[in-house]
């Protein structure tokens, strides 16, 4: 159920977004997305022992609810919407009680279906084997998402005091130069 509801939810989000709201977060994606590129880079070795010796182990029995938030899915959907009705469907098999292989897996066993330009902050940033040159490089793309994780938090209070301002001027043609 958690899954499901931070999904709907960073779809309203987004579409709630005024257009500099919207500039804002493609900006901060872009970030996440330099930096998961870096990690790319940086962390091939280790990428590579996933794939080919744990064969995705760490994607079997997980509670998604603790791995994928709102953050991650503002994220995915807008660097990779076009996949949206793929992982609505996904979404609503999700079991929020008893973990599971993780239901982005192609047929249950993988690879991942996220395009490797587009995954949730967890995914990207779990190695068993890390090594100290990846610690910076994972830091920085968990900096990013924190990031976008802040600005959704603050954009809401920010939207409010708009409004409130734009209300109060409409009541008060003469803004702040009011005199009492």
């Amino acid at each position: 159920m958690a899954l499901t509801y931070a999904f709907h939810k960073a779809r309203r989000i987004i579409g709630d977004f005024e257009k500099a709201d919207q500039r804002e977060a493609i900006q901060l994606c872009a970030q996440i997305q330099q930096a998961e590129t870096l990690l790319r880079k940086s962390a091939a070795k280790n990428l590579d022992h996933c794939i080919d010796a744990c064969q995705g182990l760490c994607c079997r029995n997980v509670h998604l609810n603790d791995i994928i938030g709102v953050a991650d899915w503002v994220y995915l959907l807008m660097v990779a919407g076009e996949m949206a009705p793929a992982m609505e469907k996904a979404v609503a098999q999700s079991d929020p009680i008893f973990p599971r292989d993780c239901i982005f897996l192609e047929d249950g066993i993988g690879p991942c279906v996220f395009p490797m330009h587009a995954r949730p902050e967890v995914c990207l940033t779990t190695f068993c084997s890390r090594t100290a040159a990846l610690v910076a490089v994972i830091r920085q793309v968990k900096r990013e998402f924190a990031k976008l994780r802040w600005y959704l938090l603050l954009s809401n209070p920010r939207k409010l005091t708009r409004r409130l301002y734009e209300k109060w001027y409409d009541l008060h043609p003469l803004g702040a130069f009011t005199i009492l």
